[in-house]
């Protein structure tokens, strides 16, 4: 079994208050992906949900929604007449999807479990939902009863047990029915070497292959699968029935991670000489106190470089990045302070922004590099130094 182990990380919602004592950093845990048989990498020991549940209600969820549009017109073309389907949302990152199936193709018969009676009186987010499913599904499905279709959106990469939160979403569907699940495609980040993909909220780690591959080997049958191009990560929407469990062999892909894991040395040695080759005369921050950046830090050890991390959200201003002692700060700190690189965290998609207002707020005398290897500002590493 193929496999990496990157020590023990951080978890990246767990922010710790500034007026805490001097050393402490956080909850951590250790993190090794494996792959299996189907291809599918994972994380081998997922921390526990209720570790997971985040502390703070002021934690945002940004996912992809563009292609609903697409994603909708081929579910209703799959399904048929839209008044006679009952659907069911697991979770509510559904809702937009049901949104649109209703306004759009005529769904209007349209669910969603009600977990709070299940679940502990605290914040919970996806981690708690994937773990009820996967112990109640009997109990949701004698409670709400099965469905023509179920919508899955962005929840089978946050599962613990794969094939037991399967087998407890399938008794909520009736046998002719259909299932929507949609995951980020892990492919590129692979292929690109860019690990702070990895997170401990995510422990599945999908490739169109793998999908089809998991599916399949728990009893559905692939109607389609799509991959939606995205700037950051694409998205694979798949869309099955039920059929019966699968015991054939299954095409697994190894290329591709076992080069993610053979580089992940270099990379890293790589990573910390370019750091220390550009403090020994810059003062450097990190923009963007999101989980790419606490990854990012962590996995190749760089905290001792920064000299904080730059965030306009407020309420992390009062914080530490999880698993380092570096404050969280406002940009209006970039106007007076003398920093001469800053690494940006943030989405691709609002890095040219980013700059835009880094090089505002010091006049242009700050240097701007990605940590993501595809973006344009990527900072150089390896032969490239």
């Amino acid at each position: 079994m193929m496999q990496i182990d990157f020590g023990k990380l951080a978890l990246s919602n767990r922010f710790v208050e500034k007026k805490c004592p001097q050393g402490e950093r956080g909850y951590f845990h250790p993190l090794t992906l494996v792959q299996n048989h189907l291809g599918l990498v994972r994380i081998q020991t997922p921390i526990p949900y209720y570790e997971m549940r985040p502390r703070f209600d002021w934690l945002t969820e940004t996912e992809p929604v563009q292609h609903l549009n697409n994603v909708s017109a081929m579910i209703s073309n799959a399904i048929g007449e839209s008044d006679k389907i009952n659907a069911l949302g697991v979770s509510y990152r559904d809702r937009k999807h049901a949104e649109i199936l209703e306004a759009q193709y005529g769904i209007k018969d349209i669910s969603y479990i009600n977990y709070r009676p299940h679940a502990s009186k605290e914040v919970f987010k996806i981690e708690t939902v994937q773990h009820l499913i996967t112990q109640k599904g009997e109990v949701f499905a004698e409670e709400y009863g099965q469905y023509n279709l179920i919508l899955a959106n962005r929840i089978l990469h946050h599962v613990h047990d794969p094939i037991a939160f399967l087998s407890g979403i399938s008794n909520m569907l009736s046998d002719n029915g259909y299932i929507y699940f949609e995951v980020p495609d892990c492919q590129r980040g692979f292929f690109e070497k860019d690990y702070s993909i990895v997170f401990e909220e995510h422990t599945l780690y999908f490739t169109k292959t793998s999908l089809c591959n998991l599916l399949e080997s728990a009893g559905f049958e692939v109607q389609w699968c799509f991959e939606f191009m995205y700037p950051v990560e694409n998205s694979l929407s798949i869309l099955v029935k039920k059929k019966g469990i699968s015991e054939g062999d299954f095409f697994c892909e190894k290329d591709i991670f076992q080069a993610f894991v053979d580089s992940f040395s270099r990379t890293k040695k790589d990573t910390q000489c370019f750091f220390k080759e550009v403090v020994q005369n810059q003062r450097i921050c990190l923009f963007g106190a999101g989980h790419h950046g606490c990854t990012f830090v962590n996995l190749f050890e760089l905290s001792d470089y920064f000299e904080y991390v730059v965030d306009d959200n407020q309420n992390k201003q009062d914080y530490n990045l999880p698993g380092t002692n570096l404050e969280i700060v406002s940009s209006e700190i970039l106007a007076t302070d003398e920093i001469n690189v800053c690494f940006l965290s943030v989405s691709q998609v609002n890095e040219k922004n980013v700059v835009e207002k880094i090089k505002n707020l010091s006049k242009n005398k700050i240097q701007c590099y990605s940590i993501f290897p595809e973006s344009p500002f990527r900072f150089p590493v390896g032969n490239q130094i």
